[in-house]
């Protein structure tokens, strides 16, 4: 039997900061039937032109275009914004809608029981070059200590806070 990888966990908060950050983590938490209908759906959104971007953003250096595409999923009205360009959101498709609804349960059950997420921003990465660079969310819709989710299927990705 393999040996399972330590998880390293080290979290640095802003100066000032009080509340003591959390990360909730379960392996394979997704049912199989349940992930095996969003990838479906993403498999067949993978060659439409316009539902998956890759688009150029500002950077200090210029504009770069991003190493990966990207697609955002939600509630009707809802965008996301960064570095210069707005990805609105699309449709929820019935299997993604659920799956963002189990995590919402999952973090309520067991972290914060007012949280309600609104989109799903999905990274798509085509082999092991496509990725997301340090950053850090200015974003002022952000507010501090906000929660987000995150969740990778089928390859296992590095997911590094610092």
């Amino acid at each position: 039997m393999a040996e399972k990888k330590k998880i390293r966990r080290k979290i640095v908060m802003p100066e000032g900061y009080k509340r003591k950050p959390k990360m909730l983590y379960k392996e394979d938490f997704y049912p199989k039937e349940l992930v095996k209908r969003v990838l479906e759906f993403l498999e067949s959104k993978i060659d439409e032109e316009d539902y998956f971007v890759s688009p150029m953003i500002s950077m200090p250096t210029g504009k770069v275009k991003i190493p990966r595409r990207q697609a955002l999923m939600g509630d009707k009205g809802k965008s996301y914004g960064y570095s210069g360009i707005t990805i609105p959101a699309k449709e929820w498709n019935p299997a993604m809608y659920e799956m963002m609804k189990m995590s919402e349960k999952y973090v309520r059950e067991h972290e914060d029981p007012d949280i309600t997420f609104n989109v799903i921003f999905i990274n798509l990465y085509e082999d092991g070059g496509d990725h997301v660079s340090w950053h850090k969310d200015r974003k002022k819709d952000l507010m501090l200590g906000s929660t987000i989710g995150s969740a990778s299927l089928l390859a296992t990705r590095r997911f590094s806070m610092r």
